[in-house]
């Protein structure tokens, strides 16, 4: 598995977790390689061992909890998951472009927000079953209430990295992968400060001053109280 990509919404802000993930097809041995392998998943199969995991995950991560809680990991053990989605795909850069999108966008785009009045907030939506465009409208608490569920906690991210691809992993293996394929690995490029990225989308220094001096730090005020 290569880079999980968690996903928790969807066009009507509803709580919908679940993972996409990108599985290698083919040989890893050869760059050249184009022979393919004879793996097989098997949709039902799939989410039957995901939803095995999940439920021991949560029983031991709450093992000395409540007994309603345990009751509720049971009803959940025995209740129908939708099943895995696996799709053969001839190129990464459909997944990229699919996935990549909930990683660098927000829950719900400016855009598609139509009004805000009265202390509500209408927006449209797109029914892919109906294959319609349809609107919504939530009072301002409840669209505030599902924005935030889809926020990650501090220190999470959207793409999970596993296996040997993980953070603790890639540093020590990374030097033996690059010398298998022959390959040199990419030097980090250096960050730019926020004053340069200001001035490249906006085309002026924010550093600059009305005299046309450039500003230096020179220590923080106290509020006025």
């Amino acid at each position: 598995m290569r880079a999980p990509v968690v996903q928790t919404f969807n066009g009507k802000l509803d709580f919908n977790p679940h993972v996409h993930a990108l599985v290698t097809a083919r040989d890893m041995q050869m760059s050249n390689s184009r022979k393919t392998s004879s793996f097989c998943f098997d949709d039902k199969e799939l989410g039957r061992a995901w939803q095995t995991l999940v439920v021991m995950l949560l029983r031991e991560a709450l093992m000395n909890s409540e007994s309603a809680v345990q009751e509720i990991i049971d009803a959940v053990a025995h209740e129908f998951w939708m099943p895995a989605d696996v799709r053969r795909l001839y190129g990464k850069k459909h997944f990229l472009f699919y996935a990549g999108r909930y990683v660098s966008r927000p829950p719900i785009a400016s855009r598609r927000i139509i009004a805000l009045e009265n202390g509500r907030v209408r927006f449209w939506y797109k029914d892919k079953r109906r294959q319609t465009t349809e609107t919504l409208t939530y009072s301002d608490e409840k669209f505030i209430d599902r924005w935030a569920r889809q926020l990650p906690l501090r220190y999470q991210h959207g793409v999970r990295y596993f296996g040997l691809f993980a953070s603790r992993s890639w540093g020590l293996i990374a030097g033996v992968v690059f010398a298998l394929l022959g390959e040199k690995p990419r030097r980090y490029a250096n960050r730019r400060s926020w004053a340069a990225d200001i001035q490249q989308q906006f085309g002026r220094n924010p550093l600059v001053d009305t005299k046309g001096e450039l500003m230096k730090f020179v220590s923080h005020l106290s509020p006025v109280i």
